[in-house]
């Protein structure tokens, strides 16, 4: 068997090696936790479950290379169709792994040397000195699996473009991969921080797709292509001695930077050149939400919510509370399975996507409304009414949170706390809300034409802006997963029709359709609001066909 440090020495030799750009990951605990779940808190598991998503659209495309540094493992060059998947953006970092390590489901890795491991500076650097069998361990335990080979080519290649690199065609350098160029890992012996290279990214945002780590992929190795699965699954028979890893590393040349370069080993080889990220499949309903391909609607849905996905582990909580309006009670027990929230609420921007795609009606204009006025792209979206929002989330894929997921993921997995970050008072350090209080003495209702709270200070609402900032504004709002303006900005609607209590709500997280009702829950608050209406627990209706500044959305997804 070789090793990369090995074979990095007989590239020296014979000027053959080439490398494959490197992914990235967060993981979370699922199907495998469920023991574990039982004896945690809903809190415990959700900070386990931050986990950045990349979408990926299906397509068809020619995998392999012809050009003058392609090896023999990497011909015939053939044709593999794969289906829409999910790749991690980043690679399975060090803290990320050692939380598997804590609960027992994991094996450490070797330390010492260039082994990232027992390195208390080194806890976002890729986890390396892994082996096959851990990798897949780490993967098991996170609800999410290895990806095949031709998964990872394909969205190394952003898509399966004919690029010479992940991103482009632009010559290998230390401005776009942790390489060797001027010395290993760009002069610093050691790997790098995941996604220290955005300008090497994918198309899709995938880091470090090209070196920092190898990665494992599921594929048993074989030393040409006749005979691989066309249909984008793992070439899992006939086995073999050795599984594949791509992407190259810190100790390779630009020559191993190319998508198409593959690498093997013995499935129990630790070396601190290889790590590994995560892959998961899409549910039939979602992958056929619309036609795949780089022109199709899921694929601008890729691009729109770039690393926008935050995985959210399921859990019990007691939603409602006993301290605030009459329609926040009874507080009741809610069980919310896994599911997927948008990291922010959907931006102008991407909004402009479906509108273009005509999937979508425009938003209204003019006052405070964002759409149609420079500098706004990236504010949320505003002045939608509830079926707008529906057509947005149905053209990408998604849907809007249920009400019961919505306050879960808000209060961070659902603990008892006031706000999405803790007890501190809300203030405009976390939120684009309006600081101080009401000067009519009053409490808001949250409703009225530009959201409720009208007796403000004049020039107060939006933290002085008297308008919604960019989205992620204030991150030291953010929930413990990452999640921003889940507090202030702008409202967002959910799924659920409003009742005036939660007397018979759903205890399993669905939304609450039946009986129907004249209007639709919307939460958060926005920049129009004080403290009161930033709370977690503070539910507002709304006509599903109202169209208001202080309002937009963000969107869901179940897990399968």
């Amino acid at each position: 068997m070789r090793t990369p440090l090995l074979q990095l020495c007989l590239w020296f030799v014979s000027c053959l090696v080439g490398v494959l750009p490197a992914v990235s990951v967060v993981a979370q605990v699922k199907n495998d936790l469920a023991s574990t779940r039982a004896s945690s808190s809903p809190s415990e598991t959700a900070l386990v479950a931050t986990v950045e998503w990349i979408l990926i659209p299906g397509g068809t495309f020619k995998m392999g290379s012809r050009d003058k540094d392609s090896l023999v493992r990497e011909k015939p060059v053939h044709s593999v169709k794969v289906p829409t998947f999910e790749i991690a953006k980043t690679q399975v970092t060090v803290a990320q792994y050692k939380v598997c390590v804590d609960a027992g489901a994991c094996s450490a890795p070797d330390t010492g040397d260039t082994c990232n491991w027992g390195n208390p500076e080194r806890g976002n650097h890729p986890i390396n000195c892994v082996d096959w069998h851990q990798a897949q361990a780490y993967a098991r335990w996170a609800g999410a699996r290895l990806p095949t080979e031709a998964e990872w080519e394909y969205a190394a290649r952003s898509g399966g473009r004919d690029w010479q690199y992940p991103w482009g065609n632009e010559e290998a350098t230390c401005d776009r991969a942790v390489m060797s160029d001027g010395g290993w890992g760009c002069g610093r012996k050691t790997t790098w921080p995941v996604c220290s290279k955005p300008k090497g990214n994918t198309a899709h945002g995938v880091c470090d797709m090209a070196g920092n780590v190898w990665e494992w992929v599921q594929d048993w190795y074989h030393k040409n292509y006749r005979g691989a699965p066309k249909n984008g699954s793992a070439w899992e028979s006939p086995p073999s001695t050795d599984r594949v890893y791509r992407g190259g590393s810190l100790t390779y040349l630009a020559s191993g930077m190319r998508p198409s370069h593959r690498n093997a080993g013995t499935p129990d080889t630790r070396d601190s050149s290889i790590g590994f990220r995560l892959a998961r499949s899409v549910p039939a309903d979602e992958s056929k939400a619309g036609p795949s391909g780089p022109s199709s609607p899921l694929a601008h849905t890729a691009s729109a919510f770039t690393g926008n996905w935050i995985l959210i582990s399921g859990g019990t909580f007691q939603m409602g509370s006993n301290e605030g309006s009459l329609d926040e009670e009874p507080v009741h027990s809610v069980t919310v399975p896994t599911f997927e929230i948008s990291k922010t609420q959907v931006t102008v921007e991407q909004y402009k996507k479906c509108v273009k795609a005509g999937a979508c009606t425009a938003p209204d204009t003019g006052g405070k409304c964002n759409w149609g006025k420079s500098g706004r792209k990236k504010h949320p979206v505003n002045c939608v009414d509830w079926h707008q929002a529906q057509a947005f989330a149905k053209w990408a894929g998604a849907r809007l949170p249920t009400e019961a997921e919505w306050e879960y993921a808000a209060r961070n997995g659902g603990r008892d706390w006031e706000y999405p970050w803790g007890n501190e008072e809300a203030d405009c350090v976390r939120a684009v809300m309006v600081e101080g209080e009401p000067t009519c003495g009053c409490q808001e209702d949250g409703d009225g034409e530009d959201g409720g709270g009208k007796e403000h200070s004049e020039g107060n609402e939006g933290c002085g802006r008297e308008m919604t900032w960019p989205v992620c504004s204030k991150p030291k709002g953010n929930t413990a997963q990452g999640l921003c303006d889940m507090a202030g900005n702008v409202w967002e609607w959910v799924q659920d029709w409003y009742h005036s209590n939660y007397e018979g709500a759903p205890a399993d997280g669905s939304a609450w359709e039946s009986p129907p009702a004249s209007t639709r829950v919307n939460r958060g608050g926005s920049w129009n609001n004080y403290t009161w209406n930033v709370r977690s627990t503070v539910r507002n209706e709304l006509s599903p066909d109202v169209r208001y500044n202080v309002v937009g959305f963000r969107l869901a997804r179940s897990v399968p």
